[in-house]
């Protein structure tokens, strides 16, 4: 097969597999509660959270099954206290700068405020595992990782960096998200190709989905 189309192929595979997981575990939560609709909808609506952090995990094991990577040593897998502060700051950077982009553009899509949607008063908790640790962690070995790795590999490290940037952008759920999320996939992108590695940009990808989290839950 030739290398461009097997990365394209992969790259298809690994976003089968994340929309797959979050199928499969409806399906076993459907199961699980029976065919009462109403069960299942009050479910759904009280631990949503549940649910999502079911399929990231589920989404995470997949993936990390199809690649095995040996660490040579601690250094691998930690970062200084200097390197996490700057990647802190630098996450806090882009909220700034996705706090801006949402400003300018919200008026021209008034559906936004369904993003309030995403912090119910309930499984704080839950919200803080799933935003702030899981989906950071599961996107950057997705989207930066794989993705833009195989796509770098093929076709040039600015279309790797573009390319996974839309995938990233396209998978959130509101019009307004995927403008904002695209921009930050290819500022994320430079990051982890300037790095050679991802333990920068989840730092980054967790802080700024920290504040999101803790705005939306507290303020």
């Amino acid at each position: 097969m030739n290398k461009k189309i097997q990365a394209i192929y992969q790259t298809l595979l690994i976003l089968i597999w994340f929309i797959a997981s979050q199928y499969i575990v409806g399906i076993i939560t459907n199961l699980i509660l029976g065919t009462n609709e109403l069960k299942i909808n009050q479910f759904y609506n009280q631990h949503q959270y549940v649910i999502s952090l079911s399929a990231q995990i589920l989404c995470l094991i997949g993936l990390l099954c199809t690649q095995h990577k040996e660490f040579k040593n601690v250094k691998d897998v930690v970062l200084s206290v200097r390197q996490i502060i700057k990647y802190i700051l630098g996450g806090v950077g882009l909220w700034m700068l996705s706090s801006i982009l949402i400003s300018i553009l919200i008026p021209y899509f008034p559906s936004y405020h369904e993003i309030t949607e995403l912090f119910t008063e309930n499984e704080v908790i839950l919200r803080f595992i799933v935003i702030v640790l899981i989906a950071p962690i599961l996107e950057e070995y997705m989207f930066r990782d794989r993705i833009q790795s195989k796509l770098s590999g093929e076709f040039g490290t600015p279309i790797g960096i573009l390319g996974q940037a839309l995938l990233f952008g396209s998978l959130h759920s509101l019009s307004l998200q995927k403008i904002y999320a695209a921009i930050i996939g290819v500022i994320l992108g430079v990051v982890k190709q300037k790095d050679g590695h991802i333990k920068g940009t989840v730092v980054m990808h967790m802080t700024v989905n920290f504040i999101g989290w803790f705005i939306g839950s507290y303020i």
